[in-house]
């Protein structure tokens, strides 16, 4: 009778575990879901009141900032309602990449985004490139994503890419730099340690911290810079609190647009082009469950 009773109280020990266990897990994923909902809201936000800014023609002037044309390109391939050639069309974005000065490799690189959502004629700008002997350590990740685009002097990209993963304290080195470099090498074989140690040795209880706090545009890029390399964020790479960095951003955001840092003033220029992009990066990756490419 004694061992009856013992099992029975066994086994309501044990149910009542696992019955606990299933409403924790239930619990997380309730939470991923509503910071997903966040994060569509704060999407949609931005396509409808601030994207057109950011890739238009209006007159014969040109704007085309590479981060929200590759956010809005991302969205198009993944099948959202979404056309790059609602914003500024094929034609009009030939005429542009044929007027622009090539004689910077950062304008290459954005020439060479360009390219990969039109697949227009950027030969000039792949030219260009041929002929750069160097490029300044700020450039270095820009120039080994449009060498590797353009296939071109293979001298200079096996030079910057002995030198992506190289620290030097003469160089600052934050995490943004870390979250594109992990970008541009998401489908390569090297050592990416130091890398990510640029990441993990900045993580605060409210994002990724540079230039002396959390901000917008580290967390952004080195949201990233993970999903190009495969890392889930809900899991690892939590903040002090133990919240994902996708949370720490959607902190930076409002109705789709985003300050520098925690309630400071709306950051047009960088924070709002960078969180938009990796809030896209975000949504896309949760959806496919693969690394998402941007660069």
């Amino acid at each position: 009778m004694k061992n009856k009773i013992l099992l029975v109280f066994i086994m309501i020990l044990t149910l009542a575990g696992v019955t606990s266990c299933t409403v924790n897990d239930e619990n997380k994923n309730e939470e991923k879901d509503s910071i997903l909902v966040e994060v569509n809201e704060a999407i949609d936000a931005f396509i409808k009141n601030a994207s057109h800014n950011y890739v238009k023609k209006e007159n014969d002037a040109y704007t085309v900032d590479f981060e929200v044309l590759s956010g809005l390109y991302l969205l198009e391939q993944s099948g959202y309602d979404i056309k790059v050639s609602d914003y500024v069309s094929k034609e009009d974005m030939s005429k542009y990449v044929d007027s622009l000065d090539y004689s910077y490799p950062k304008q290459i690189f954005v020439t060479s985004v360009i390219d990969k959502v039109y697949g227009i004629n950027t030969e000039k700008a792949k030219v260009a490139l041929s002929s750069v002997e160097s490029v300044d350590a700020w450039t270095l990740t820009y120039a080994y994503s449009a060498l590797k685009h353009y296939n071109v002097n293979d001298t200079l990209k096996n030079d910057i890419a002995s030198n992506l993963t190289v620290i030097k304290s003469e160089d600052y080195r934050d995490a943004d730099y870390a979250g594109m470099a992990l970008s541009v090498l998401s489908d390569e074989s090297v050592d990416k340690t130091v890398l990510f140690e640029l990441i993990s040795s900045n993580i605060t209880k409210d994002g990724i911290s540079s230039w002396g706090t959390a901000n917008a545009c580290s967390t952004a890029y080195s949201i990233i810079g993970l999903l190009a390399s495969g890392v889930d964020i809900d899991k690892e790479y939590l903040d002090e609190e133990g919240e994902s960095l996708i949370k720490n951003l959607l902190a930076f955001e409002n109705d789709g647009k985003f300050s520098w840092e925690l309630g400071g003033v709306i950051d047009d220029t960088f924070s709002t082009p960078q969180g938009f992009l990796a809030l896209v990066a975000y949504k896309v990756y949760k959806e496919s469950n693969i690394g998402v490419e941007i660069f």
